[in-house]
């Protein structure tokens, strides 16, 4: 295997290399802007991933595109898409990245091959991928509301929240609130943003639940 540490590629630098997985092993790169972010070596090899991708919104800032520019809901979504599976500070990265979901080669450096494939955003709808063992890719994904998601999760009640739907479990572990405590916020009426951000009791904390 070729070391990487060191090489540039285009505003990334190899800085560790991090697992084979499928054939295909992935590298731990620091972008100029000091983003980290995991990409495949082929993709940093061949061309087709050349920043965390703060060029192109580099680019789409400097020529103003709207609305389908870096401030749309489309745009928000393919950032936080690429985030949550290449970058380990993310705070979904967990369940996406960390458990092998990745970015199809295609959508993971351009915004705009990502928009043409799926479109602009409809309103009420988030990025769904059919199979959830499965990447993103436009053989994988459609905009789908969240009535539509739950029907991949049957007995699981998903919540959406900075374009991130997990389930509430799973937003348990990542919050470190009771999974109780959410469902009580919930039936209480609490919105999205106060039920995963308030920070509860000491006694509430979902690592002193064992197993809640």
């Amino acid at each position: 295997m070729e070391s990487l540490i060191g090489h540039r590629f285009g505003r990334l630098t190899g800085i560790s290399f991090m697992e084979r997985r499928g054939g295909i092993y992935y590298w731990q790169c620091r972008c100029d802007c000091d983003s980290i972010r995991i990409v495949r070596a082929t993709s940093l090899k061949n061309g087709v991933t050349k920043s965390c991708g703060c060029y192109h919104k580099d680019v789409v800032s400097k020529h103003g595109h709207t609305p389908i520019g870096i401030r749309s809901p489309t745009y928000r979504t393919w950032n936080a898409m690429i985030s949550r599976c290449t970058n380990p500070k993310h705070i979904s990265y967990a369940n996406y990245g960390g458990r092998g979901i990745d970015v199809c080669e295609r959508w993971h450096e351009s915004f705009q091959d990502f928009l043409k494939d799926m479109g602009p955003r409809p309103n009420g709808t988030t990025l769904d991928r059919m199979d959830n063992n499965k990447g993103y890719s436009p053989e994988n994904c459609r905009w789908a509301s969240t009535e539509e998601q739950a029907n991949n999760k049957r007995n699981s009640h998903l919540l959406i929240h900075n374009d991130t739907i997990h389930t509430v479990a799973q937003w348990a572990k990542i919050t470190n609130i009771g999974r109780s405590t959410l469902n009580e916020r919930i039936r209480r009426g609490w919105t999205i943003e106060q039920t995963l951000t308030t920070p509860p009791a000491p006694h509430q904390q979902y690592g002193k639940q064992h197993g809640v």
